[in-house]
């Protein structure tokens, strides 16, 4: 074995076969990444990193989950980089190439997605390619496989996430099998409902376990069920749900009705900061995007609330404007929708809501505002996000009172909704700031194709954090305008195993920290930096969990030269940000080794000689510091 040492006794790279696959899976403090690949495909992975000595990879439990560091794949188009990937190390995830279809996790179920904008250049960084586990042409619940690829020549492939299974030996053949009939499954399925639901038509399924749990592998039938008028006196219910295809057992089930925990104190709503109703004066502002019209006439909005509306009928006219929207539009469950009118003759049409204001009118005023301002915040830093790009008509339920209500705000993943309740019972009106943000959030988790749990309380959070630039959620919320519902502002630590709202606070507070790190090396540009990290960190994220694969995606989102194990641009910001949560980034490689004439299997009993060269990466290699370390079967020798 032949190992090369700097000064300091750093080993830098081990020759030997066998040590590559040590080497190459990252290893970390706690349980993440603790284990290797299963057996059977260990040979894989030590080919794999024979192969890349600069890449590396990260296991959760048994599965490989990331390949990342210096790239890996390359190809004519960013899909040809992608395909050669597949063809060659599919297997190391327990799928056979043939088995992965292209088709995202997104509900248009999109292949390619265009990955953190440019706005100076109109061009996007990277382009992620999304692929679907499949067995006998089944599609297994909850995989992904997902290929970031640079956009410049070479297309260089320089990050997979995985969440696959291995299937070998498994039997997915229907023939022979009594299965159940759909309409028994629907009836099944009913039972997990208060009220009878409208229910999806069954879609065969493998069930092999979700989120990095594995689980005995059968046939399953996936469906989703909710219950259909979402102005319900009582909540909406919806559930997706997994059951045996066989024996009709439930193997797993996800509420589709995110709500957000809200503590109860007096509130309002604020239009000119985050606080509550009474912690802060209100003030009229621009409402992007409403709908104004004038006889058959109409426009929208700009984006600041000015508009020119064209009408060609005689004068006066009446001119009105709702809040409703191309993108939004407000329901007043607790009574008529607000509108404002003008009497118009010369002049400028100012059209005002709310000039008498009540927290009823308020509510929805500032419910519609702040969807638009998230919305736009998205958008800005992905212009292509899936669904939000071109969605319209997205409804916004304010003053709600029954279901959950009073105290609480939810977004349902069944109707594109987002709902807030009235004050009462001494809670607060929900329908402000951070908190709109939060829900929306849980949209933009949604359709980015991952899951919620923890990582959708806790990225509901983020978003409204970069938004403001504050790290307080909910001020107000009891009673005290200076005492926070959640903050970003913490030292929790990973992994955290508690109440997911309290959990999401782990991703928030890695947010937090590398913010506090790039206001002081990026003081113009650093809010900007950490919007589109984030933004576009949700595109590759799967599950529910929060972990050290999200400091990767961060890592790699933010890299400029297809390796971050030499750094990136922030990556000392990022690093402790998230560090400083147990979110570890992956060492750094401080020098590599090259075999500028190759690097010989078998070495002959006559000996022969091996030119070796210690090349810099993120440090630099001190002549006369070397050290060969070998072994010819009598024990370790250093030269």
């Amino acid at each position: 074995m032949r190992d090369l040492h700097l000064a300091s006794g750093l080993m830098v790279a081990a020759v030997m076969a066998s040590g590559a696959m040590a080497q190459g899976v990252h290893q970390s403090r706690n349980e993440h990444a603790a284990v290797g690949p299963v057996p059977s495909v260990q040979p894989l992975t030590n080919a794999f990193t024979d192969a890349h000595p600069q890449t590396r990879l990260l296991a959760k439990g048994d599965r490989i989950v990331r390949v990342y560091g210096r790239a890996f794949s390359t190809g004519a188009t960013a899909s040809a980089s992608a395909s050669a990937f597949i063809a060659n190390h599919a297997s190391m995830f327990g799928a056979e190439p043939a088995d992965l279809i292209p088709v995202g996790p997104f509900p248009d179920g999109r292949h390619v997605q265009p990955i953190m904008f440019d706005a100076a250049s109109g061009t996007y960084k990277f382009t992620g390619l999304y692929y679907t586990q499949t067995k006998a042409g089944i599609p297994v619940y909850g995989s992904r496989l997902t290929l970031l690829v640079r956009n410049e020549p070479g297309f260089p492939l320089v990050l997979a996430g995985a969440e696959m299974h291995d299937l070998d030996g498994f039997d997915a053949t229907v023939q022979d099998k009594a299965l159940l009939a759909p309409e028994v499954v629907t009836a099944l399925a009913s039972r997990f409902f208060a009220r009878q639901p409208g229910i999806t038509a069954p879609e065969l399924v493998i069930w092999a376990g979700l989120d990095g749990a594995d689980a005995e592998p059968r046939l399953a039938y996936a469906l989703t069920g909710r219950s259909e008028d979402p102005f319900d006196v009582e909540m909406p219910e919806m559930l997706d749900l997994v059951l045996d295809a066989m024996s009709g057992e439930l193997l797993h089930m996800e509420d589709g009705i995110v709500e957000v925990d809200i503590p109860g104190t007096v509130a309002g709503v604020s239009n000119v900061d985050e606080g509550a109703f009474f912690c802060s004066p209100l003030a009229a502002q621009g409402l992007p995007y409403a709908r104004v019209t004038a006889g058959l006439n109409q426009t929208y909005a700009a984006a600041d609330g000015g508009f020119v509306l064209g009408y060609g009928g005689s004068l006066p006219v009446t001119v009105n404007a709702t809040l409703t929207g191309p993108y939004f539009f407000v329901n007043n469950i607790a009574g008529p929708n607000t509108t404002a009118s003008i009497t118009y003759s010369d002049g400028v049409a100012n059209l005002n809501f709310n000039g008498i204001p009540s927290d009823e009118i308020t509510a929805q005023v500032n419910a519609y505002l702040q969807a638009n301002i998230v919305r736009d915040f998205a958008l800005a830093h992905n212009p292509a996000y899936p669904v939000v790009s071109t969605q319209t008509d997205f409804p916004v339920y304010v003053n709600r009172t029954g279901g959950i209500c009073p105290g609480n705000a939810w977004y349902d993943s069944g109707a594109f909704a987002i709902n807030f309740c009235s004050a009462g019972g001494g809670y607060p009106n929900t329908a402000y700031w951070k908190i709109v943000h939060h829900e929306y959030g849980h949209h933009l988790v949604n359709v980015g194709g991952s899951g919620q749990g923890m990582y959708g309380e806790g990225m509901g959070d983020t978003i409204g954090v970069c938004i403001s630039d504050t790290p307080e959620l909910a001020l107000g919320f009891f009673g005290d305008c200076n005492e926070p519902l959640r903050n970003a502002d913490n030292t929790l630590q990973y992994p955290c195993s508690g109440e997911i709202h309290f959990c999401g606070q782990l991703i928030a507070g890695a947010v937090w920290d590398t913010r506090n790190e790039l206001i002081v090396t990026e003081p113009d540009d650093y809010l900007d930096i950490l919007s589109s990290l984030t933004v576009n960190s949700i595109l590759l994220h799967n599950g529910n969990s929060i972990d050290p694969s999200i400091t990767i995606d961060f890592l790699t989102l933010d890299d400029d030269n297809g390796d971050i194990l030499d750094g990136t641009p922030h990556y000392s910001e990022i690093a402790a940000g998230f560090g400083a949560h147990n979110l570890d980034a992956p060492a750094l490689a401080l020098i590599g080794i090259e075999f500028p004439d190759g690097r010989p299997d078998l070495i002959g009993t006559g000996g022969t000689i091996v030119r070796v060269e210690a090349v810099g990466i993120a440090g630099t290699p001190v002549p006369g510091t070397g050290r060969l370390h070998y072994d010819a079967g009598n024990g370790p020798v250093v030269v």
